[in-house]
């Protein structure tokens, strides 16, 4: 895998988590506490922490040929 390819995969996985867990925590946050409170700190750590991850897992993984 190209480095290029690498970054664009790290970009694409961390917006989507940003958004998943965006919507994640909002949701938890009116349902279960009455209130629609958004902690923008922990959706950007864990977007931060997928969109390292998960690419460079599958990268590196033993499952690649």
């Amino acid at each position: 895998m190209k480095i290029k390819d690498l970054i664009l995969e790290m970009i694409v996985v961390g917006v989507i988590a940003f958004i998943v867990v965006f919507v994640v925590i909002y949701l938890w946050n009116l349902i279960f506490h009455g209130a629609g409170v958004v902690a923008l700190g922990y959706s950007a750590k864990l977007a931060l922490i997928l969109g390292l991850v998960i690419p460079l897992s599958k990268a590196f993984g033993k499952g690649k040929k």
